[in-house]
């Protein structure tokens, strides 16, 4: 602890300003002589050393947001007059400015407004990531080929190995202001999952169109031909991410000279099934020297005496995108120079481990090595429940709490680390709320075979850990009731859009097997963790439910065989099958809701989702 009367650095940041403002506020109202024995006292109320208050006077921001929430209350609990605007002034330069509603609810005890995650707009268009370097020959050259090709139609494929940049340079297409005037704005981006259907490719597009097509509609050819009705004359420009089985949309060259599709994918016999020429491929490779010295420098400036190890350590990973990314994020985390980055790279990719491993992911996987052995203990268990989970749509803070088992500051706190490591993405515009890169997640599952019993089992009850936002109910349906031009009544064996599979049975199963198929080609679960761990919890219950049922009837017929009243045990029985009626309703509109519908980011129990779409 500094020496009573030590005179301290002045404030380097926005954010000391705040700091600073606060202090002397806090000075003034206790009556302190000097600014230091303010800042002791201050500092045992909020529970921070003098000297961590002292930096973060000077240049050091916080991660935690309840420690910087406690010093912003007492400060305003002494001098009132530093208000509102001082309190959402420290928590947007504290990079926190997601926290401001619920930080001003607690420290002046006012009502915390409802947050809802956005509804993804059908066919919107992704931003462009943070770390975007313009990729200008290769964007020049799609651009050519597809304003060419607006009045007459075609199909144009981007080829690559996973982490690329395939799906940039496409978003790049898309967002690019030429482009969108040569296509009058009818500018769509759908991304496809594993089990996407002709029906549920030809409803988003209509849904992007602000049209909406029958429900009775089951077959490809009444879908397809629905479509056709609600096309525009004009030309059409439709952004495909991530095609892997390419009889999904090989009906669109048929549907006129005003579409024009461009789609990403790795696999080359996709491409060749679709009858693309070699003309209308583009090969995106690895990023020039000069484009990956651009990236590296979005991080942060390079020293002059760190320019020779950059330079190798981008040589090393054959100038790979993500690779890159990952590598300067440890960089800026782990405080480790460029050179002992290259070392560690050099070390862990011609280790016994990644030797067996294909080149390209040699350089790859090395790099999120690197990040694995800086992790603690509690960073690793996070990145490796990452791995166990489902490849979901979205991650969110929620889902981190219930993984790891912690509360949401602690969260918080691991998702942002993550983030600036770049194992997991930001999603722009909805706090936090994250994305992760199919390789990473590849990686933490490799990694979770190391885990231990307990590690398995504390991670085991997830979905459970998981909190709603609404309650599930073992008297009465929780999920919004389905629009009524869904004509699936309840008795009817059959799902809808599934003609021929009936029973019970294959609600768990179509949704798991089919909609959310798991596998090792699987690029994205078009769901979020709310819709699973709906159908997780209440396909268990049901189960349950079913199980009881099962045990009652026997008992009650031994006992009625037996000359007995089992009136308790009948009445259980009762019980018992309305909770399994009320598990069934609720899965059925699950299946209504997110699967049978067009499924789309943060749709889950919205009761205006079969507004916008029937099913």
């Amino acid at each position: 602890m500094a020496k009573t009367g030590e005179k301290l650095r002045g404030p380097q940041t926005p954010f000391a300003h705040r700091v600073d403002e606060g202090v002397r506020a806090y000075q003034r109202a206790q009556h302190f002589n000097n600014l230091t024995m303010a800042m002791q006292f201050l500092g045992d109320e909020v529970g921070l050393a003098f000297s961590t208050l002292g930096s973060w006077r000077r240049n050091v921001v916080p991660l935690d947001y309840d420690i910087v929430k406690r010093f912003a209350q007492v400060c305003v609990e002494a001098a009132p007059e530093l208000g509102e605007p001082w309190v959402s002034a420290l928590l947007r330069d504290a990079r926190m400015a997601g926290y401001r509603d619920q930080a001003l609810a607690e420290i002046f005890a006012q009502p915390v407004p409802e947050q809802r995650p956005e509804i993804t707009k059908f066919g919107a268009l992704p931003k462009l990531p943070t770390y975007y370097v313009p990729r200008i020959d290769a964007l020049r050259q799609l651009k050519t080929l597809v304003t060419r090709a607006r009045h007459t139609g075609g199909q144009f494929a981007l080829l690559g190995m996973t982490g690329l940049g395939k799906s940039t340079l496409m978003a790049a297409l898309g967002n690019d202001a030429a482009i969108q005037q040569a296509f009058a704005g009818q500018v769509r981006w759908f991304e496809l999952h594993q089990a996407a259907s002709e029906p549920w490719l030809c409803r988003q597009i209509a849904l992007s169109l602000g049209k909406a097509l029958p429900p009775e509609i089951d077959t490809s050819d009444d879908a397809i031909n629905a479509l056709r009705t609600v096309l525009p004359d004009a030309p059409l420009l439709l952004l495909l991410d991530n095609v892997t089985n390419p009889r999904t949309i090989q009906f669109l060259c048929d549907l006129g000279p005003q579409i024009v599709v461009v789609l990403t994918t790795r696999s080359l016999p996709a491409v060749v099934t679709l009858q693309i020429p070699e003309s209308a491929r583009l090969n995106v490779a690895e990023l020039t020297s000069e484009e990956a010295w651009e990236l590296v420098q979005k991080f942060a400036p390079i020293a002059e005496d760190e320019i020779e190890a950059v330079q190798k350590t981008l040589a090393f990973l054959a100038y790979h995108p993500y690779a890159i990314q990952v590598t300067a994020g440890a960089v800026q985390v782990l405080q480790m120079s460029w050179g002992d980055i290259y070392q560690a790279l050099h070390d862990q990719a011609h280790s016994q481990v990644f030797a067996a491993l294909p080149p390209e992911h040699q350089r790859m996987w090395a790099s999120l090595n690197v990040d694995w052995e800086q992790l603690t203990s509690a960073q690793r268990y996070a990145l490796t429940s990452l791995g166990q989970l489902p490849f979901f749509t979205v991650y969110s803070v929620a889902t981190g709490q219930a993984a790891w088992n912690t509360n949401e500051v602690e969260a918080t706190v691991l998702w942002r680390t993550l983030a600036v490591l770049q194992l997991a993405h930001p999603i722009p515009g909805l706090m936090g709320y994250y994305s992760l890169h199919w390789l990473v997640r590849d990686f933490a599952q490799q990694k979770a075979h190391q885990w231990s019993l307990w590690e398995r089992l504390r991670f085991l009850l997830w979905p459970w850990r998981y909190r709603l936002p609404f309650r599930l109910r073992w008297w009465w349906p929780a999920l919004p009731q389905p629009s009524t031009r869904v004509r699936w009544p309840w008795w009817s064996p059959h799902l809808p859009g599934a003609k021929g599979t009936s029973g019970l049975r294959p609600i768990r199963t179509w949704l798991t097997t089919t909609a959310w198929r798991r596998g090792p080609e699987d690029l994205r679960l078009h769901t979020t963790p709310q819709e699973w761990v709906v159908v997780t919890r209440l396909s268990v219950r049901m189960l349950i439910a079913a199980l009881l049922m099962l045990c009652l009837a026997v008992a009650v017929f031994v006992s009625i065989s037996l000359g007995g009243l089992p009136f308790v045990t009948t009445l259980a029985l009762v019980i018992t099958v309305w909770i399994f009626w009320v598990a069934y309703a609720d899965l059925r509109r699950a299946v209504l809701l997110w699967a049978v519908a067009s499924s789309s980011s943060f749709q889950a129990a919205s009761p205006n989702v079969m507004e916008e779409g029937p099913a």
